[in-house]
């Protein structure tokens, strides 16, 4: 099927983007190629097929987008100073301190959270994924969110957080663990399958923002192995969720190509139909589950080991937060594995529940025989 140009031009220009952002060694390099990969990934969204849907989906993703932009920009020219010097050894050696730190804080928060996806600011998630095409979804789930949480560490954590006091990271607990719950709770009501994936991803980028916020802490406590075991629990859940998110976005995209329908309360016995889709979709729901020996099940293993070793900060408020952030990244991770359990037992499991022409048009699809063809092949 042939692609229109225009639903073409903005891939390289969304890859570009996201590159630059990852290379960038100053500030202004750093907030062009995020501002390239928002202005890009809008046009992705915006570039779907014209309906009603798509045109609000489109809006309020530019309006997110357009607020990020206006809440880094700021940070970055306070965290600048009047010498103005954007480079990151600058920066570095002059973080922010009193009022500006806390407005530098608030604002990153505001705006990479915007882009990740964490609560409340995770409303294009929901609404930007089922009207975008199934590699674009995969791609602004799998790694654009990524990107957007590189930018609030090296901002946060890198550039501004050397020196900063205790307090510096629990913002980000505090909205990380916020967006972990909320984000497994509506995975677990939802029926559209590319709906249910946006609300796992607020969930595992919520997870990786309360083991940045949680570094934070424990630097600043000069509780340094902790720190370093917290942000490679984030790290590592990062990588993970870019790899088995992006395989279940696929999934949901061939399985909507071939069904015809996105709904789980439409599916069901997909995996004799389906059954290399099935198996994808298994591994991917078992990642996302924290299943082991799979990678999900090592940042969350890695994260918990953090939470329960930060009870050495002798802070009483501090303790008492933790344990809360423990208590909810736990509660977290057994929704999220139930919402995992629904979406593959609806879709590929029971009995047929699509209408006939949709079960033929899968059976056909998938019982082509292999090319060359093989002697006595049968469906």
């Amino acid at each position: 099927m042939a692609v229109p140009p225009r639903r073409l031009l903005p891939w390289p220009l969304f890859l570009a983007g996201m590159a630059l952002t990852l290379l960038a060694a100053d500030a202004f390099t750093l907030l062009l190629g995020f501002e390239l990969m928002s202005l890009a990934s809008w046009a992705l969204v915006a570039s779907s097929p014209a309906d009603a849907e798509a045109r609000a989906a489109a809006r309020q993703y530019l309006g997110f987008a357009l607020f990020a932009a206006a809440c880094t920009v700021p940070a970055v020219g306070l965290m600048g100073g009047l010498a103005g010097d954007l480079s990151f050894a600058g920066l570095r050696a002059a973080p922010p301190q009193g009022w500006a730190a806390v407005a530098v804080l608030a604002l990153v928060l505001a705006g990479a959270g915007a882009k990740a996806g964490l609560v409340p600011l995770h409303g294009w998630l929901p609404l930007a994924h089922p009207v975008a095409p199934g590699p674009v979804s995969a791609l602004l789930s799998g790694v654009m969110t990524k990107v957007a949480l590189y930018v609030m560490a090296r901002l946060l954590l890198d550039l501004g957080g050397l020196g900063q006091p205790l307090w510096w990271g629990v913002p980000l607990m505090v909205a990380g663990a916020a967006s972990a719950v909320l984000g497994a709770l509506r995975a677990g009501q939802e029926r559209d399958t590319k709906v249910l994936l946006a609300c796992s991803t607020i969930e595992h980028v919520g997870l990786v923002t309360l083991g940045l916020g949680l570094a934070a802490t424990l630097r600043a406590a000069d509780l340094g192995p902790l720190a370093a075991l917290a942000a490679a629990a984030a790290l590592l859940h990062a990588l993970a969720h870019g790899l088995f998110k992006t395989l279940l976005f696929l999934v949901a995209a061939e399985v909507q190509h071939a069904a015809g329908s996105r709904r789980l309360d439409s599916l069901g016995a997909l995996v004799h139909a389906m059954p290399a889709v099935a198996l994808s979709a298994l591994v991917g729901a078992a990642a996302a589950a924290a299943l082991p020996p799979l990678s999900g099940f090592a940042g969350e293993w890695l994260l918990l080991q953090a939470l329960l070793g930060a009870r050495r900060v002798g802070e009483l408020g501090f303790q008492v937060l933790v344990a809360a952030c423990t208590a909810l990244a736990a509660l977290a991770a057994a929704l999220g594995a139930a919402a995992m359990l629904r979406f593959w037992g609806l879709a590929f499991l029971g009995r047929p529940r699509g209408p006939a022409p949709s079960a033929r048009r899968t059976r056909r699809r998938w019982c082509a025989p292999p090319w060359p063809a093989l002697p006595g092949w049968r469906c």
